[in-house]
């Protein structure tokens, strides 16, 4: 149960630190090159997911290997 409620948490957290960097970095360089709105909110979604995914899985891994 406590590990379950840890990946719950860290999907959360991965989520809001994927948005952040989505919107604090990649999103204000494409802008200067795609003009276009929509393809904006699409890059930003999957830019979002995949820092989320990625931390996530490496933050899994940690604990996993830590309760070995």
């Amino acid at each position: 149960m406590k590990i379950t409620l840890l990946k719950i948490l860290f999907g959360i957290i991965g989520f809001i630190i994927g948005g952040t960097i989505a919107i604090a970095m990649v999103i204000p360089l494409l802008s200067n090159l795609i003009g276009n709105e929509i393809v904006l909110d699409v890059v930003h979604i999957f830019v979002t997911l995949g820092v989320a995914i990625f931390l996530y899985r490496l933050a899994v891994k940690h604990l996993l290997k830590g309760n070995k």
